[in-house]
């Protein structure tokens, strides 16, 4: 009887647990696949803080549910990548930040790997990944579309102010003109 039970409990915890990763997979459909063989559990609880910052999360997963669920959603390429101890970064607005803190911490802590991901509706290697994380970020990037943007119209702006300030110049001289032909 307690062995039913137990098997029981055990069937429902694999259920709660496929319905918790599919429910993290439908609010953030881009993660990253890590392995995190011998990385303490302090260690995770660190690398968790330091996704947080970019809105994304660390979820530690069986590998044989993350597989069903992959299945279910269609991403069968991704499976290979499912080997070992598999955790996921769910990742949140800032996808170049989380790559970031995931990058900085794997190789601050050798035990992690970066396996492959998902982001933007495609398959992603591990390469691919590190080189996400070796772009600016995104406030960065749009810093700079805007000052690139900005450059152009402030050379409009000095160049009719310096129009203006030529007009207003001749109009002065022309004055300057009449009042001294009508003195002499």
């Amino acid at each position: 009887m307690k062995a039913k039970m137990e098997e029981k409990l055990g069937k429902f915890c694999k259920t709660c647990m496929m319905e918790e990763v599919q429910k993290r997979l439908k609010t953030n459909p881009n993660f990253i696949i890590t392995n995190y063989k011998h990385l303490k559990v302090r260690d995770i609880e660190t690398l968790k803080k330091s996704l947080h910052g970019s809105e994304s999360s660390y979820f530690v997963v069986k590998n044989s549910l993350f597989k069903r669920v992959l299945e279910e959603l269609g991403l069968n390429e991704l499976h290979g990548a499912v080997d070992g101890e598999v955790g996921l970064s769910f990742l949140g607005e800032d996808v170049a930040g989380a790559s970031k803190a995931l990058a900085a911490f794997a190789k601050a802590n050798t035990a992690l790997k970066i396996k492959s991901g998902y982001i933007d509706g495609s398959f992603q290697t591990a390469e691919n990944i590190s080189f996400l994380a070796t772009l600016p970020s995104r406030e960065v990037l749009l810093a700079t579309v805007v000052s690139s943007m900005k450059g152009p119209i402030n050379g409009f702006v000095h160049v009719l102010a310096g129009l203006l300030k030529n007009f207003v110049f001749a109009i002065n001289e022309i004055k300057k003109k009449r009042q001294e032909g009508g003195e002499k």
